[in-house]
Order: structure tokens, then sequence, then C-alpha cells
């Protein structure tokens, strides 16, 4: 009977601690997943930023005459000499449709396009993507007032709001990323 109880009090240990590597093994696999889903909106949003940053400095660049040709809250077009190779460039930034993301998990992701001249290019992804444009005081324009090239004119500083989340979900929703930078471009 001794044998009997030693050899069930093994079973219940052994089982107890495979259980518990079981478990914990299992957390650090969720944990894991969770840091490269998070590695991941970072990459993506801090690419789109660097390249949105890179873009709106260099407004007006090269340029003379009217520069900034379209400003709303989720499009942006002007001319620049981007490449600086001395041809002024028609540079477009605009938010794609949330269907064109169907296949991911997210159901509020978009891409977010950059058309140079005419070659179209995929900027990243974001599930808030805005324009906000400030006079030389540093006063909001509003978007209504901009169908005017006049008051296109008097746009001294772009912000540019971006969020980006992952494209799945992890345990706490989809992670998020979000970038917000106040452009003062030389040439405006």
């Amino acid at each position: 009977m001794d044998q009997l109880i030693t050899l069930l009090g093994t079973y219940f240990i052994g089982g107890y601690i495979t259980l518990t590597v079981l478990v914990m093994n299992f957390t650090m696999s969720s944990k894991i997943t969770e840091l490269v889903i998070d590695k991941f909106s970072q990459q993506s949003a801090l690419t789109t930023a660097q390249t949105l940053e890179f873009d709106l400095y260099k407004i007006g660049y090269g340029s003379t005459g009217d520069i900034i040709l379209v400003a709303d809250s989720t499009r942006l077009r002007f001319v620049s000499d981007i490449d600086n190779n001395g041809a002024v460039d028609t540079i477009f930034y605009y938010k794609g449709a949330v269907s064109e993301m169907s296949t991911t998990a997210n159901p509020h992701d978009f891409k977010i396009y950059r058309r140079i001249n005419t070659t179209t290019s995929i900027v990243g992804f974001a599930t808030d993507f805005t324009f906000t444009y400030l006079d030389e005081t540093t006063a909001t324009l509003n978007y209504g007032s901009l169908n005017s090239q006049a008051n296109r004119n008097n746009i001294r500083f772009v912000t540019v709001y971006l969020r980006t989340e992952s494209p799945d979900s992890v345990s706490f929703g989809y992670s998020p990323v979000e970038w917000r930078k106040q452009i003062l471009p030389k040439n405006l």
C-alpha cells in the first residue's frame, strides 16, 4: 500500500511539474508573439514617419510659383525637386480605402500612398492619418478655406499625425503606435 501511495504521489508531483512547465511555455510563447507584433507595428510606423518627414521638409524645394496644390485632412499634393535632379516633381500623399486591407484582422487599417509624378507606391499602413496646416502665426487653417490657392499659399507649417496598429490582435487588442510631427518646410 505504501508503494501505491508513493507511486500516486510521484505521478501527482510529476504531473504538476509538467503542467507548470507547459503553462510557463505557453505564457512565454504568447508574450514573445506580442513582442514580435509590437515590434512590427513600431517598425512600420518608423518607416512611414521617416518617409513622410523626409518629403515634407522638402516641400517647395527647387520650385517657384504655387507649391501646395491640394491640402485637406487626408491628402497633400505639393511640388518639389524631391530627388535633387533639377526637375520639379509633383508629390501626392493620400489615404487608401479600408476595404483594400480586407486580408488583415484589423478592421480599421488602410494603406498610405505616395505618388511621385506618375509612379505610385505604398508608404505604409495606418489606422489614422491626418494633415493639419498652420499659417505663419501658427493659427490652424480651416480645411474649407484651403480650396483656394491663395489660402494654400498661406501654409507655413504642416502637422502630420499617424497612428498604426498591428494587423493582428494580441491579448490587449491591436498594438498601437502614434507619431505626430509639426514640420516647417524651409521653402514655404
